[in-house]
């Protein structure tokens, strides 16, 4: 019998992973461009109300069993953190970094709350993930290096951007304190989470001033339902339905696809330089990434082969 590792997937749910993962980097790189023409919380406003419309029909249509008003606030005020406070604050330090910096800083994403779980939860942290880390560290400053030397990026835009990550860090450690996924169906807890991203951001757009009009909104209605409909409501469904159907290690190793699509995307949408140094670097980011996974899995198959 094959074992967790090794067994075969489905093919939708090899799809449904390789598409949250591609659709969610590339999201980053169209709030970046939104911020010529609005403001980092009016985007995530209209991001996350579309996403929640969209989340919520899914959730009637799906859901087989009624859920305790309590169990819903659980993932609701998490949603304030994230992905709420955090895409507003990642959205805001996009003004100050090139896209590609902003991309592939997204990607230490779960390198972050793992090392986060480990100190507050005193969850296991592998030593392949701190080896995996220091490989996409390592990346991370090759692209930093080439991007710098055309001025694109600031020491504010980093700071905030890695203030972001914090505070993603700090939502997910409270989703996993709070067990909120152990009795509650996904399609809630997406649902929820995403309604009190789309409250937050609200209340911050309505705090610093919610300008955009109708008009302006019209024309950038293809990024805005990029975001709202594929990124947000199609990215939550389409990882719920893989993670449900796939062991989370195979899961971990293709989130590796996402740093070089978003990437690539990032590049093609701002024209921005491609060079030699960033190509090098986002190789060793996407290596970095799926690292721990492909160690684990070499393992395992040694293991298990026959003496």
């Amino acid at each position: 019998m094959a074992s967790i590792e090794t067994r075969a997937q489905s093919p939708a749910a090899v799809l449904a992973a390789i598409y949250c993962f591609s659709a969610g980097p590339v999201g980053f790189a169209i709030q970046k461009y939104l911020t010529a023409w609005f403001g980092p919380a009016e985007i995530i406003a209209v991001q996350m109300t579309t996403g929640a419309a969209a989340l919520w029909a899914v959730s009637l249509f799906l859901q087989r069993r009624p859920v305790a008003p309590a169990e819903r606030w659980k993932p609701f005020a998490i949603g304030i953190l994230h992905p709420g406070i955090f895409m507003i604050a990642f959205t805001a330090a996009s003004r100050s970094l090139d896209g590609v910096t902003l991309i592939l800083l997204s990607a230490f994403m779960p390198a972050v709350v793992g090392l986060a779980a480990r100190l507050f939860l005193g969850e296991p942290l592998k030593a392949t993930t701190f080896f995996g880390m220091g490989v996409g560290f390592v990346g991370l400053l090759l692209v930093i290096s080439e991007r710098q030397a055309g001025g694109q990026n600031s020491a504010g835009g980093y700071l905030t951007a890695l203030s972001a990550l914090g505070l993603a860090a700090c939502g997910q450690l409270a989703g996993r304190a709070l067990h909120t996924r152990s009795a509650v169906p996904w399609t809630v807890v997406a649902t929820m989470q995403v309604s009190g991203a789309a409250a937050v951001a609200w209340a911050a757009a309505l705090v610093t001033g919610f300008g955009m009009g109708l008009a302006e909104a019209a024309r950038h209605w293809p990024s805005l339902a990029y975001i709202g409909l594929v990124a947000t409501a199609g990215g939550y469904f389409a990882y719920n339905f893989a993670l449900s159907k796939m062991p989370v290690l195979q899961l971990g190793l293709l989130s590796s696809v996402g740093p070089a699509t978003g990437a690539v995307a990032a590049a093609v949408i701002f024209d921005s330089p491609f060079g030699a140094r960033t190509a090098a670097g986002v190789a060793l980011i996407v290596l970095g990434t799926a690292l721990p996974g492909l160690i684990t899995l070499a393992r395992g198959r040694t293991a298990a082969r026959p003496e």
